[in-house]
């Protein structure tokens, strides 16, 4: 069975967070980082690992993509229909 998380699906645009992690979870990402290296032959680093892990999360929860589709479309736009920075969040709004 294949990981989720390939080589070529972690990005590099990164906003700083503090983040606290039970200790299950650390195992469990511990874990997948060893199997992530067995399956790619590459390490992956927990900031990586865990930035991916969210993002999937929340591309996979139905509720919050209505809603954030919702808010996009609500949101205010700017002369020339881009989006104001202050408006604007991680992953680019379209």
């Amino acid at each position: 069975m294949t990981l989720s998380i390939t080589p070529d699906s972690l990005q590099e645009t990164k906003v700083s967070i503090k983040l606290e992690l039970t200790g299950d979870l650390a195992r469990d990402i511990d874990l997948y980082r060893s199997m992530f290296t067995e399956d790619f032959g590459k390490d992956v680093s927990v900031d990586n690992l865990a930035r991916e892990i969210l993002r999937i999360g929340l591309l996979s929860d139905k509720a919050f993509q209505r809603r954030r589709k919702s808010a996009k479309e609500k949101a205010p736009r700017a002369a020339g229909g881009t989006v104001p920075p202050a408006a604007r969040t991680e992953g680019g709004a379209s």
